[in-house]
């Protein structure tokens, strides 16, 4: 359920954490934590595609990004708890984060809004003095798993809160019409 939090002053309740790993180690995370014993794995793969903030050349660079990801709504009482590994240019790897290294990290604590590009960039303005910017904009395509596939698909912002909370916030808007793929 896409959800906006209707005073501007407060920010919307979180919906997901995720935790990314390395495309090596993505089945070996999800297996240990379903030896929590807490609820069944759903999975997806998708091609993001947007821009990410390369700091080194202060500017944002085209991205294109293969995602894998595996979701679980019991571990965290109805929230989601996502396992993603991503493949490409993103804001993590842009920022010198080495994406193989076998080390998972908390990636990010996502809300679902009605206006992702709205919500980054009105946080992103009350964040600035922080040094918050917008680190990655995208869209997912080519979702293969059935129950979103040709769906839904989303529309996704980071902000680059990592140097101070030690993960990004997330701004997910659901979109329900095409193009599915690319």
């Amino acid at each position: 359920m896409t959800k906006t939090n209707r005073n501007n002053n407060v920010f919307p309740e979180f919906h997901q954490v995720a935790i990314h790993v390395p495309f090596d180690h993505h089945d070996t995370a999800v297996a240990m934590l379903s030896k929590l014993g807490n609820g069944e794995w759903s999975h997806d793969a998708a091609t993001l595609v947007g821009e990410a903030w390369d700091a080194t050349a202060g500017m944002y660079k085209e991205s294109r990004i293969q995602g894998l990801m595996s979701f679980n709504y019991t571990m965290l009482g109805g929230r989601e708890l996502e396992v993603l590994s991503y493949e490409g240019e993103s804001h993590h790897s842009l920022a010198g984060t080495d994406l193989s290294n076998p080390n998972g990290f908390i990636s990010h604590m996502s809300t679902h809004v009605d206006d992702a590009d709205v919500a980054g960039a009105e946080w992103a303005a009350k964040f600035e003095d922080q040094g918050v910017r917008v680190v990655h904009r995208f869209e997912t395509f080519n979702h293969v798993n059935p129950a979103i596939r040709e769906k839904k698909r989303f529309k996704e912002v980071v902000l680059g809160t990592r140097h101070v909370l030690g993960y990004d916030l997330k701004f997910i808007e659901r979109l329900t019409e095409g193009p599915w793929t690319i």
